[in-house]
């Protein structure tokens, strides 16, 4: 009777787990390096670095954003105050391409898209022209969207996405969105400021009377200083109809 060849078995499967090992390091290697690039890019996005001289890659997006249109509002020359309107409006497109690079190394970030999505709105602000509004609508709503499907419980992300739906115009997208996060997380106030606000855009529509009145009923709950002043006041006004 033939014994089996316990120890050239124990031999192969060792040596299949060792290849095994090496090829999950080798790979856990690439993957680590490439998220550390895509997490760098989030950062110099997102804090900036002080190094070099161009102010897209020293300053945060935002900064960079900020200092560009005060040198449009203090300047009385119009080809200038052009060029610092149009480097404006650069930051939100250097923002969309550093944000489609990074995901293609690590496409689990989801505070980058959430982060240039807001880069996008922020720079309808000083835009003018309709279909340059309309690109930077189109790519707020790619990257909040983005930023939803990897985390749809994040407070900044949904508040991003539903900014977007209202930069678009589509109102009762995005009341159709809200209204289950309240219901489901009433507790939080913040909640209630956003939807006060959408409230708000469906009411100065034609026959939005009721929609004005349930965000009037909004006013003991929300967070906003500012907002709850404006609903107290139209509460009054309601209230004297």
């Amino acid at each position: 009777m033939r014994h089996p060849d316990t120890n050239g078995f124990r031999r192969r499967f060792r040596l299949a787990a060792g290849v095994a090992l090496v090829a999950a390091g080798f790979f856990g290697a690439i993957h680590s390096v490439r998220a550390a690039s895509a997490q760098r890019l989030y950062h110099k996005t997102k804090h900036g670095f002080f190094l070099g001289t161009p102010s897209l890659e020293v300053l945060p997006l935002s900064l960079a954003r900020n200092a560009a249109l005060r040198r449009a509002i203090a300047s009385t020359d119009p080809a200038e105050r052009a060029a610092a309107l149009g480097e404006a409006l650069e930051t939100a497109r250097e923002g969309a391409r550093r944000c489609q690079r990074a995901e293609r190394d690590c496409p689990e970030n989801w505070y980058f898209p959430a982060l240039v999505a807001q880069l996008q709105l922020d720079a309808l602000l000083n835009v003018s022209d309709p279909a340059t509004a309309d690109d930077l609508k189109r790519s707020a709503l790619y990257f909040s969207k983005s930023a939803l499907r990897l985390n749809p419980y994040d407070v900044l992300i949904r508040s991003a996405y539903v900014d977007t739906l209202l930069a678009r115009g589509e109102v009762d997208e995005a009341l159709a969105f809200w209204e289950p996060i309240v219901d489901r997380e009433y507790w939080y106030p913040p909640n209630h400021d956003i939807l006060a606000r959408i409230l708000l855009r469906k009411g100065s529509r034609k026959g939005g009377g009721p929609y004005l009145a349930r965000a009037a009923e909004e006013r003991v709950l929300v967070h906003d200083p500012a907002l709850r002043k404006r609903l107290e006041n139209l509460a009054r006004i309601l209230a004297e109809d």
